[in-house]
C-alpha cells in the first residue's frame, strides 16, 4: 500500500511538455497558435497552461474538476473554474468571454453525454476558433483480439480505463460531431503497435490467417488516440485535406518513439503512464515494410497522376465549348444570382469587413422582415448577441489590435516631432533604492526607447545596499549623457530621495517613474502633444495598466478625465502622471511623511487652485506598473503605512478647502469614502410624482419615516390618480403637517408636473423622488445634503438597487446604448465594480431623478427641465445643462435605496410612444450629440455596449499622430425604428437639409448616408452637393457597384470643405448618376422640425453621420 506522500507524488509529479515529443498532449499543443485564447477543459495539473503560458504567450484559462489538481495548476492559468463539466453553467461559468482555441484533451471518454457538453462549449468560441480534442480509439487492434478472445476487461488506465463511459472509433466521434453542429477532421493520431500496449500479452493464435489479415488491413488498427479539430458547422473552415489523407500524412502506420498516453482516473487529474518505449528488432522490420509500401504508393500516385492530367485536358476542352454555346448565353441572368451567394459567403468573413456585412444584413432583416415591431425589438436584442464577438474580453488580443505600434506609426510620429518649434522638456524622475537589476534596466530602457528625444532621466538612488545597483546607474550615467545621477549617503525613503532627484531636473515638466515600472514607448511624446496642444496644461495623466515579472500586462485602468471627488476615494491619477515643474517646486515638492502616498498628496496639493481646463487626461496605456511581491501593484496589504498615509493626505486637503467631513474606509480599506457635515439643516422639499400605485407609495412614504435628517417636505403630485383606495390614501395623508398632495390635471408628463411644482416647494433644496424608491440607509439624505452643499456641486444622485440587490443605478453615462445608460448595472450591491468605482464618491455627467437632489435656485436657473423630454432623458439634459454651467453632478455610494423600475408607468411599446420616444431621442441627438460619444465620466476605450466597463472593440481614441475623422450622427430618433426606403431614380435628384448638432465644431470632410439596393442590383453614382448657409459649397460622389444592402455609404469631399463653426442647418443636394436601377435611401419618420425637408417628405430624415476634423479643445 502506497504511503500518502506517495500518493500525491503520483497525482501531482509531472515533467513539462515536451513539445517534439509524439503523445496526444503534444499534439494537441502543436495545433495552437502563438498567442491564442485558450480554455483548458480538464486542464489537471496545468502541464499544458503552463508551455502555453510560458512559450506561447498564450491567455489559458482552465476547468477542472479536482480542487488539489486546480491550486497547483493556478499559476499558469488567468483562471481556474473548479467544477464539474457536465453539470455546470457554462455561461454563467465563462460568463461572455470566448476563445480561439478549446482543448478536451482525453475528457469527453469520461462524460456522460459528452455531445450536450460540446454543443454548450461551441458557444464560447470565436468566429474563427475550434475545439482541439484527442480521444482513445476503441479500434485498435488490441481491443479486437480482447475480443475475439471472449473477454473485455477494464484496467486502471489505456483504452479500457475502468472511468471511461462512452467509447468512440473514427466513424462514430465524427458522427458525433456532426450530430451535434460540427464539422471534424481527424488531423493526427498516437499509433502504438500491440506489443507496447496494455493488450500486450494477447497472442493471434486460433485467429484464422484471412480474419487477422482483415483486422491488420483496417486503416485504424494500430491507433491509439485520434488528434481531433472540430469546428462549428456554418463558420468558415480552412482547406484540409480528407480524413483518411490526414491520417496517413499526419501520422503514417510505423513505431512510435516515447508515446505517453493521458488518462483521467476516478478520482485524480491526468495522469501520465508510463513512457511506451518500442524494442529495435521491431522497429527494423516495420521500417523496412514501410519503405516497400512507400515505394508501391509512388508508383501507384504517378499513375494517377498521369491520368488527372489526361482528365484536366479533355474538360477544358468541354469547357471552351460549352462558353461558346447558345445556352450559355440564354443563361446569363440565371447566372446572376451567384452574387446572393457570394454576399452569404462574405457573412462568414473575420475581421471588421465580415462584422460590417454581418450588421449590414442584419439591418435589413430588421426593417424588410413582416413580424409585429415587439417581436422585432425582441429579435435585434438576440441578434445584436449573436453578432457581437466575445473573443473582445480577450485584454492580449485588445493590445494586438489596438495597442501596439506599427512602423507607420512611428513615423508619423517622427515627422510631427520635427514640426513642433518649442518642443517641451520632460524631466523624468525616478528614485531608485535596491532594485532588482533586471527591472531596474528595464525601467531605464523603456526611457531610452522613446520615440519622443526631448527627455532627460533623473536618478536619486536612496543608498542602496545591493551593490548591482550602483554599478548599473554609473554604467548607464556614462553611456548616456542625458542620464543624471545623484547618490545619497544614507536612506531618506522616497519622498527625500524624489526631491532629490527633483534637484537635477531641468526640464518644463516632470514625470514620475517607479524604479521597476515601464513606459510605452510612444508615452512622452503623447504628453509633449499634449502640451504643445494645450500650452497651459498643467498637469497631464495618462491610462495605466500592471505588468508582471515575465513582461505579460493585464488590469488596464481606462480612467475618467478629471474627476475631483473620485480623487478624494483613490489616487486614479497616479501613473502617468507629469507635472508642471515650476510650480511642484512652487509647492514645496514631495512631504517627508506620506511615504507610500506621497504621490497623492503631491497631486492634491497640486491641484488644489488648478483650473479644470489645467488637466488634461491621455486616453492611452502609457505606463506599465510591474506587479512584484511586496508591491502595492500586487498587494496593497504589502505596505499598510500607504493607507494611513492616504488618509492624511486626504484628510489635510479637506482641511486647506475648508471643507468638513468623516473618512471612512471602502473596498476593504483599499480606498476611501469622505462623508461631508451639512450645514445649518436647511429645508428639503422632497417632491414624489405618482398615478394611483398606491402600493408602491406607501411603501415610499412608510421608508422616508426612516430618513435621518429631520428638516423636510414632502410634496406627492397627483397625475389624475381615479384609483379609490388611492385616493382615500392622499386624503388621509394631507392632513400630516410635512406634507402636501398636488393634484396635476394634464396628461403625464414628467418634466411638466415638476416645472409645475418646484416653484410651489418652499425648501433650499429640492430632492426629486420616484413614487416607486424604498429608504435602505436612514442617513441618505443627510448624505446627499452634505455633498449639495459643496463649492461647484450641481445635481447629487443616489445608489439605486434592484430588490434583488443588484445595483439600478451607480452613475449615469453617456452614449451606453445610444444615449445614456446607468453604470455597473445589474452588479451585486456588495460589488466594488471596476477599479472601486461602484463603491466611490465621484462626479458623473449625470444622476437619474429617481433620486436627485439640487439647491431650488439652481433649477430656477436652469429653468427646469426642458418641456421637449416629456418622459425620457429630462434628468440626464438636466444634469448636462449644469455641467455646461461648470457644475459638477456627483454620485454618492452611501446614499441607498431600493427602486422598484418605474412600475407606475408601464412600458413604451405602444405606437404613440414609441414615436414620442423617438422624438426625444432626436433632441438628445441635437441637443448633445457631440458630448454624447465621448463622456468625461468615461474613457473611449471601454465598450458603449454594455454597461460593465468591458472593453471597446476598436476604442473610440483619437490619436494625435494620425488625421482621423470622427463620426457625428444627425438626428433621426431610434435606431430600431421602422424605417422607409426613399427610392432615388437614375437622372432624378433629392433635396433637403438637416439640423448640426450642437457644439459641432472642425473641419467637415464628408459624410456617410445609410442605403438599400434596389434588389442586390444597385448601380451608377451617387453624387452629393452640400452647403451651409454662408454658401460654403462641398461635393462629393461615390459609386453603387458593389455597395452593401443597409449601409453606411461613405460620400467624402472631392473638392470643397465646410468648416463648422455654430451652423445650424446644412442644405443637400442628392443625384443618381449613370445607373439602370434607383436605389433606397433610408429614412425615419419623425415631425417637420426634424424632418429633412424633403419635398412630399417634410417629416423623414435620412440616416447620416457628419465625417470630420475636431478642432482642438
Amino acid at each position: 500500500m502506497s504511503t500518502e506522500k506517495e500518493a500525491q507524488q503520483h497525482l501531482y509529479s509531472r515533467l513539462p511538455l515536451d513539445l517534439s515529443a509524439e503523445d496526444s498532449l503534444a499534439k494537441v499543443a502543436r495545433r495552437i497558435p502563438h498567442g491564442s485564447t485558450v480554455l483548458d477543459v480538464g486542464c489537471a495539473v496545468g502541464v499544458l497552461g503552463q508551455y502555453l503560458t510560458e512559450q506561447q504567450g498564450c491567455s489559458v484559462d482552465g476547468i477542472e474538476g479536482n480542487a488539489e489538481a486546480a491550486k497547483i495548476a493556478q499559476p499558469f492559468y488567468r483562471r481556474i473554474m473548479v467544477t464539474d463539466l457536465e453539470s455546470a453553467d457554462l455561461q454563467c461559468l465563462l460568463e461572455r468571454v470566448r476563445y480561439d482555441r478549446i482543448v478536451c484533451a482525453d475528457v469527453l471518454e469520461h462524460l456522460r453525454d459528452p455531445g450536450q457538453v460540446l454543443q454548450r462549449l461551441k458557444d464560447h468560441l470565436t468566429s474563427d476558433g475550434k475545439i482541439l480534442i484527442s480521444i482513445p480509439n476503441i479500434g485498435h487492434i488490441g481491443v479486437f483480439l480482447e475480443l475475439l478472445s471472449g473477454d473485455f476487461r477494464y484496467r486502471e488506465e489505456g483504452l479500457l480505463d475502468k472511468t471511461h463511459l462512452r467509447f468512440f472509433t473514427r466513424k462514430s466521434f465524427l458522427r458525433l460531431l456532426a450530430d451535434h453542429g460540427f464539422s471534424g477532421q481527424i488531423v493526427d493520431r498516437t499509433v502504438v503497435d500491440l506489443q507496447h500496449t496494455e493488450f500486450s500479452s494477447l497472442q493471434a493464435q486460433g485467429i484464422g490467417g484471412a480474419l487477422l489479415r482483415e483486422i491488420q488491413g483496417i486503416t485504424d488498427n494500430l491507433t491509439y488516440q485520434f488528434i481531433v479539430e472540430a469546428i462549428p458547422i456554418g463558420a468558415q473552415a480552412p482547406l484540409i485535406l480528407a480524413d483518411d489523407a490526414i491520417a496517413e500524412t499526419a501520422s503514417p502506420i510505423g513505431p512510435r518513439f516515447y508515446v505517453s498516453a493521458y488518462w483521467r482516473t476516478e478520482d485524480e487529474g491526468f495522469d501520465a503512464s508510463r513512457s511506451l518505449s518500442l524494442k529495435t528488432e521491431s522497429q527494423l522490420k516495420q521500417v523496412t515494410d514501410l519503405a516497400h509500401s512507400t515505394q508501391i504508393q509512388a508508383r501507384e500516385l504517378q499513375a494517377q497522376a498521369h491520368a488527372l492530367q489526361q482528365e484536366n485536358t479533355a474538360l477544358s476542352n468541354e469547357l471552351a465549348m460549352i462558353t461558346r454555346s447558345r445556352s450559355w448565353r440564354i443563361t446569363k441572368s440565371l447566372r446572376a444570382t451567384k452574387k446572393p451567394f457570394l454576399m452569404v459567403r462574405h457573412l462568414f468573413t473575420s475581421g471588421a469587413h465580415g462584422k460590417e456585412r454581418r450588421y449590414a444584413l442584419a439591418r435589413s432583416l430588421y426593417h424588410k422582415l413582416p413580424i409585429p415591431a415587439g417581436s422585432k425589438r425582441r429579435l435585434r436584442v438576440i441578434g445584436k448577441r449573436l453578432l457581437s464577438s466575445h473573443a473582445e474580453q480577450d485584454y492580449q488580443t485588445w493590445i494586438r489590435r489596438y495597442d501596439t505600434l506599427s512602423d507607420t506609426d512611428r513615423k508619423a510620429i517622427h515627422l510631427q516631432i520635427t514640426t513642433w518649434e518649442n518642443p517641451p522638456k520632460i524631466s523624468v524622475i525616478m528614485p531608485v533604492y535596491n532594485a532588482p537589476e533586471k527591472f531596474l534596466r528595464l525601467a531605464i530602457e523603456s526611457v531610452r526607447e522613446q520615440i519622443y528625444p526631448h527627455w532627460e532621466l533623473c536618478i536619486a538612488d536612496d543608498a542602496s545596499s545591493q551593490p548591482d545597483v550602483r554599478r548599473v546607474l554609473e554604467a548607464y550615467a556614462e553611456e548616456d549623457e542625458r542620464i543624471k545621477v545623484t547618490y545619497r549617503s544614507e536612506n531618506g525613503h522616497i519622498s527625500v530621495t524624489s526631491n532629490d532627484a527633483l534637484t537635477l531636473a531641468t526640464g518644463d515638466y516632470i514625470a514620475l517613474l517607479d524604479h521597476d515600472d515601464t513606459l510605452a514607448e510612444h508615452a512622452l511624446y503623447w504628453v509633449a502633444s499634449e502640451i504643445v496642444r494645450h500650452p497651459d496644461a498643467a498637469l497631464i495623466y495618462s491610462d495605466e495598466d500592471k505588468i508582471d515579472e515575465k513582461g505579460r500586462r493585464c488590469d488596464p485602468y481606462f480612467k475618467p478625465d478629471w474627476n475631483p471627488e473620485l480623487l478624494l476615494g483613490q489616487n486614479y491619477i497616479s501613473h502617468l502622471g507629469v507635472y508642471k515643474r515650476e510650480q511642484v517646486l512652487n509647492i514645496g515638492g514631495f512631504r517627508p511623511g506620506f511615504e507610500g502616498s506621497q504621490d497623492w498628496d503631491l497631486v492634491l496639493r497640486f491641484t488644489d487652485n488648478l483650473a479644470p481646463a489645467q488637466i488634461r487626461h491621455i486616453p492611452a496605456i502609457l505606463y506599465h506598473w510591474r506587479m512584484l511581491s511586496g508591491s502595492t501593484a500586487s498587494d496593497l496589504g504589502a505596505k499598510p503605512y500607504v493607507v494611513d498615509a492616504a488618509k492624511r493626505a486626504i484628510t489635510e486637503a479637506l482641511e486647506r478647502r475648508d471643507e468638513h467631513a468623516i473618512l471612512d474606509s471602502a473596498c476593504d480599506g483599499a480606498f476611501h469614502l469622505p462623508r461631508f457635515t451639512v450645514n445649518e439643516s436647511p429645508l428639503v422639499s422632497i417632491i414624489i410624482p405618482t398615478r394611483n400605485g398606491l402600493s408602491d407609495l406607501r411603501q415610499c412614504l412608510d421608508s422616508l419615516s426612516r430618513t435621518g435628517y429631520p428638516n423636510t417636505e414632502i410634496l406627492i403630485i397627483d397625475n389624475q390618480s381615479d384609483d379609490s383606495e388611492t385616493l382615500t390614501y392622499l386624503s388621509e395623508i394631507q392632513r400630516r403637517p410635512d406634507l402636501r398632495v398636488l393634484s396635476y390635471p394634464h396628461p403625464f408628463d414628467y418634466a411638466g408636473m415638476h416645472n409645475w411644482a418646484v416653484p410651489q416647494s418652499r425648501g433650499e433644496y429640492i430632492c426629486l423622488l420616484n413614487n416607486d424608491t424604498e429608504v435602505v440607509a436612514d442617513q441618505w439624505l443627510t448624505e446627499m445634503l452634505g455633498q449639495g452643499q459643496r463649492r461647484g456641486v450641481g445635481a447629487v444622485g443616489a445608489k439605486l438597487l434592484y430588490p434583488d440587490e443588484t445595483i439600478q443605478h451607480g452613475g449615469v453615462i453617456l452614449g451606453l446604448g445610444g444615449i445614456a445608460s446607468h453604470a455597473h448595472k445589474s452588479h451585486s450591491s456588495e460589488s466594488p465594480g471596476y477599479f472601486g468605482r461602484a463603491a466611490l464618491v465621484q462626479s458623473f455627467s449625470a444622476v437619474t431623478a429617481a433620486c436627485l437632489l439640487m439647491r431650488k435656485d439652481l433649477w430656477d436657473r436652469m429653468d427646469g427641465m426642458a418641456q421637449e423630454l416629456t418622459v425620457a432623458f429630462n434628468d440626464v439634459d438636466l444634469c448636462l445643462r449644469l455641467r455646461e454651467a461648470g457644475l459638477r453632478n456627483v454620485w454618492l455610494p452611501q446614499a441607498l435605496l431600493y427602486h422598484h423600475e418605474s412600475k407606475s408607468r408601464g412600458s413604451d411599446i405602444h405606437p404613440d410612444k414609441l414615436r414620442r420616444f423617438a422624438l426625444e431621442h432626436a433632441y438628445m441627438q441635437w441637443r448633445w450629440g457631440f458630448v454624447l460619444r465621448d463622456d468625461p465620466a468615461y474613457n473611449p476605450n471601454l465598450t458603449l455596449g454594455r454597461e460593465d466597463f468591458s472593453l471597446a472593440w476598436p476604442p473610440r481614441v483619437r490619436y494625435p499622430w494620425r488625421s482621423e475623422c470622427v463620426s457625428v450622427e444627425i438626428p433621426y430618433g431610434l435606431a430600431h425604428a421602422r424605417a422607409e426606403p426613399l427610392m432615388l431614380s437614375p437622372g432624378k435628384e433629392m433635396s433637403g437639409s438637416f439640423m448640426v448638432p450642437v457644439g459641432v465644431c472642425g473641419s467637415l470632410k464628408g459624410i456617410s448616408l445609410l442605403i438599400g439596393d434596389h434588389f442586390s442590383t444597385s448601380n451608377g453614382t451617387l453624387v452629393l452637393r452640400l452647403q451651409d448657409a454662408d454658401c460654403q459649397t462641398a461635393h462629393a460622389h461615390s459609386t453603387l457597384d458593389g455597395s452593401l444592402d443597409n449601409a453606411m455609404l461613405p460620400l467624402t469631399f472631392s473638392h470643397g470643405e465646410i468648416l463648422l463653426h455654430g451652423q445650424e442647418r446644412l442644405f443637400f443636394r442628392l443625384r443618381l448618376e449613370g445607373a439602370t436601377h434607383p436605389v433606397a435611401i433610408w429614412s425615419y419618420l419623425l415631425d417637420e422640425r426634424w424632418g429633412h425637408q424633403i419635398l412630399g417628405h417634410e417629416d423623414q430624415t435620412l440616416r447620416i453621420e457628419l465625417q470630420m476634423i475636431e478642432d482642438d479643445v
